[in-house]
């Protein structure tokens, strides 16, 4: 209950942050709030409450508030279509399983490959957190963290993969945190090392400990707590040097960070680094925008007069948030990790 209650209190927090404005690239150079800036702004606002309803009912179990308000809004059913076409359920949620099942990951041992700073990486469908990622961006995977094995040696049974969560912000998972499957959903996950690791970060320093546990316990200690986000409740990405929020695959890019290892491949999803809405991938591109928070924009975008070009400025904003944010996905697929063990 502690924990339920720390969370609301942060999204609060998030909403009064959200409501401020943020600076973004179209109001850059301009002395005035232009209509469809000012459109596209209620837009956003519109589709942070959605979005901030389907978290808060994933944890309370509560659809009537995410019910009402599409009831309210949505008069003509766009709304609602759309979040039955990406599996949020606006009736009343139906278990669908009875025990908890294992994926068969490995004890956290070097026998079994793994080593301190070792990388995992999850999907899980069926819960809270690992819809409203999927729903967001449609990603391989929604959830990354990494192994402190001292931590695992002392107390197999303690957290000891530095994550961010929606509960936690910021904290420790344990083994069975990532090993054991929820009732009713599914779960994959992947474990990863450092190919070429430098031997450095690995070596005794005169003052105790070692590089690599330095940058993890520096980050913990700092930041232990902080709460979760990935977008501010404009809907524009949480910056990933920002101290306050964070996320999970913030969380390890910058532990490698620390390490003078860069473990973002920022161009895995397609996007034009330079040229802002741009894809240089049509694959890449029809995967992004498939995700129900795109097609969510679009919607929206589309019921405003003012808005000459509702495909132009969703994929503006989805460009934004891929450019900014590091995911799971870019991770997994750059050149400095390989995969060691995966769930069948």
């Amino acid at each position: 209950m502690v924990r339920r209650i720390l969370f609301f209190s942060a999204l609060a927090l998030l909403i009064g942050l959200g409501c401020s404005k943020q600076p973004t690239d179209l109001s850059e150079g301009m002395n005035e709030t232009s209509g469809v800036e000012q459109a596209m702004a209620e837009v956003d606002a519109k589709a942070a409450e959605i979005v901030n309803l389907m978290v808060r009912a994933g944890f309370t179990g509560d659809v009537s508030e995410l019910k009402a308000y599409v009831d309210h809004d949505d008069p003509d059913g766009v709304l609602r279509r759309l979040l039955d076409e990406n599996g949020i359920d606006l009736e009343v949620p139906v278990l669908k399983g009875t025990t908890e099942e294992s994926v068969g990951l490995p004890v956290f041992t070097p026998e079994n490959s793994f080593e301190d700073g070792t990388v995992l990486l999850s999907k899980t469908l069926g819960t809270p957190t690992g819809d409203l990622l999927n729903w967001v961006f449609n990603l391989e995977y929604s959830h990354c963290g990494m192994l402190d094995i001292e931590v695992y040696e002392e107390d197999p049974n303690k957290g000891c993969i530095i994550t961010a969560n929606t509960e936690d912000g910021l904290t420790y998972e344990t083994y069975d945190d990532w090993d054991i499957i929820p009732v009713g959903a599914t779960k994959k996950v992947t474990a990863m090392n450092v190919t070429d690791r430098p031997s450095w970060w690995d070596k005794r320093l005169w003052w105790g400990g070692n590089p690599l546990d330095n940058a993890q316990s520096t980050i913990y200690n700092i930041y232990q707590g902080c709460p979760y986000s990935f977008f501010w409740l404009n809907l524009e990405p949480v910056p990933r040097w920002g101290p306050v929020f964070w996320y999970c695959s913030k969380t390890t890019w910058r532990i490698f960070i620390k390490l003078l290892l860069n473990v973002e491949n920022p161009t895995w999803h397609g996007i034009n680094l330079n040229v802002e809405g741009v894809w240089t991938d049509p694959d890449k591109y029809e995967e992004c925008t498939s995700s129900g928070l795109y097609q969510l924009l679009v919607a929206l975008y589309s019921l405003c007069p003012d808005i000459e070009d509702p495909v132009w400025e969703a994929d503006k904003k989805t460009w934004r948030n891929l450019k900014e944010l590091i995911t799971p996905d870019e991770i997994r697929h750059h050149s400095a990790l390989a995969v060691f063990w995966e769930s069948e």
